[in-house]
């Protein structure tokens, strides 16, 4: 997936003929690095058959802010079920799940998780999330089996989000998101002793962590 965040022209061309994995990236890059050209196209490539699966704020933002919405709108789909709830979409192969996961309890900001299953592997990402150790638990995360979780760094800098991610989630293999840019002055990371000491303790508490530190870096689950 590292590979398709660096080049949207080179993500759009591989993207194109895989709808599978292009449900996928559309889910978990799509509202992250603003890549909504991969809906419309990138130098006359798009992905036609994937979907853009997102909250109502973003769908309303996106049919806001870009002219061109029409043309996709039937494969804008608006979601934000309500807690403990599932909104349930199938498409190409793919099956996907869509969780109310808080973006934080105080924050006007709707916030997804999403759950997808594509040849015969679970994964989960959780978005810009605060949710606790009790709001898995009412999404039932644990008992799902979890491949692959997409999981905010912050979770494993305290006891608590090491305890929700070991009790109520229990993924086979984790990757850590939402890391800066190694030139970030980051005062919460420095605190800690930097990223090296971070990342390391991270590493020591969970070996199944994995994270991404140059760009069009792979990495292989197995």
């Amino acid at each position: 997936m590292r590979t398709l965040w660096q080049d949207p022209r080179y993500g759009a061309r591989i993207l194109a003929p895989r709808p599978c994995v292009a449900l996928i990236a559309g889910i978990t890059i799509v509202l992250y690095i603003g890549a909504v050209a991969y809906l419309f196209g990138v130098n006359g490539v798009g992905l036609s058959r994937a979907l853009f699966v997102s909250t109502n704020q973003a769908a309303e933002k996106l049919k806001a802010s870009h002219s061109q919405f029409v043309s996709i709108k039937d494969r804008a789909v608006a979601a934000f079920p309500k807690e403990g709830e599932r909104v349930r979409i199938a498409h190409n192969g793919v099956r996907l799940q869509a969780l109310n996961i808080t973006h934080g309890r105080n924050r006007p900001i709707e916030n997804l998780g999403f759950i997808i299953e594509v040849e015969g592997w679970k994964l989960l990402h959780i978005g810009d999330s605060e949710a606790t150790a009790d709001d898995f638990r009412l999404n039932g995360l644990k008992r799902e089996a979890i491949d692959v979780a997409f999981l905010p760094f912050w979770y494993f800098l305290n006891d608590s989000g090491r305890k929700a991610v070991r009790d109520e989630i229990q993924p086979r293999h984790i990757v850590l998101m939402h890391i800066p840019p190694p030139d970030v002055n980051d005062e919460y990371i420095n605190r800690r002793g930097g990223w090296v000491k971070a990342l390391g303790e991270i590493k020591a508490d969970f070996p199944n962590a994995v994270w991404f530190e140059r760009e069009m870096e792979q990495k292989e689950f197995r």
